[in-house]
């Protein structure tokens, strides 16, 4: 693989012999880590690719990216490499947005054909999502009382000052790639969408997140979580339950079977 896509990508146990890839796109904040030990719940037959944007991490040192743009340029460049079987998108919160355009990017360059299903979790449809609190602009500390409020960040970071400072410019950064985006209508992609969702979130409404539908020619089902805008670690266990329930019927619709791991 090229430099830009080890940077870019984190495979922590890579499996050559799978059937289908994942990329898993973090949220504000979040890095490859997020997604550190899901390929253990997810079969033999599943290879989980992290995505890793600078300032986290092995990319500590890098400054984070706060466009948008940039941000799809650079992934579309350094993902090609990995585009060599059948694969589908995971993102959560900022990571839906960013796998949706990157989705979008790799249609327009033809390079889409293997993109079997999208999953959006956590995040309203582009075309409808306002934005109340621009927080990539506020003070520090009423930044850290709306991450404390999201109930994300862990309380040793948000008490400590040194790492915080660290922290604030990649949160900044993160925020500021969804509160400058402008949307872009296209044609509907054409892979399958499932859309996930906490019942607890009180940031995204169920009719934000049926807006995903809009974007794509098929969507599969909405299905929700009992905890808040971060089910994902709330309800792991039930994440990852439906998420292997969804790419099995990926995998076997594409004639494979998921092996039982």
């Amino acid at each position: 693989m090229s430099g830009k896509t080890d940077l870019w990508f984190n495979i922590a146990r890579p499996n050559p012999s799978a059937r289908l890839r994942l990329f898993c796109f973090p949220y504000a904040g979040g890095g490859a880590s997020v997604f550190a030990d899901w390929a253990a719940h997810l079969g033999g037959s599943v290879e989980v690719v992290a995505v890793q944007p600078p300032g986290r991490g092995n990319r500590f040192v890098e400054p984070p990216i706060p466009s948008l743009k940039t941000i799809v340029t650079e992934l579309a460049e350094a993902i090609f490499p990995l585009l060599n079987k059948p694969f589908a998108f995971f993102g959560h919160s900022n990571g839906a947005l960013i796998s949706y355009e990157l989705a979008k990017a790799l249609t327009r360059k033809g390079h889409a054909r293997g993109l079997r299903h999208m999953i959006v979790s956590g995040n309203p449809a582009p075309q409808v999502r306002k934005f109340e609190t621009v927080l990539h602009h506020l003070p520090d500390e009423e930044l850290k009382q709306k991450l404390r409020d999201l109930r994300g960040t862990p309380e040793e970071i948000l008490q400590n000052s040194e790492l915080l400072e660290m922290f604030m410019p990649v949160l900044r950064a993160d925020f500021a790639i969804a509160e400058t985006h402008t949307h872009e209508p296209c044609p509907a992609l054409k892979c399958d969408l499932s859309i996930f969702g906490g019942m607890k979130d009180d940031g995204v409404s169920e009719d934000d997140l049926r807006a995903w539908g809009d974007l794509f020619h098929q969507t599969t089902e909405m299905k929700l979580f009992p905890g808040g805008h971060f089910f994902i670690n709330e309800d792991k266990a039930a994440v990852l339950a439906a998420l292997r329930s969804r790419l099995d019927e990926v995998i076997r619709a594409n004639g494979q079977t998921l092996s039982a791991v």
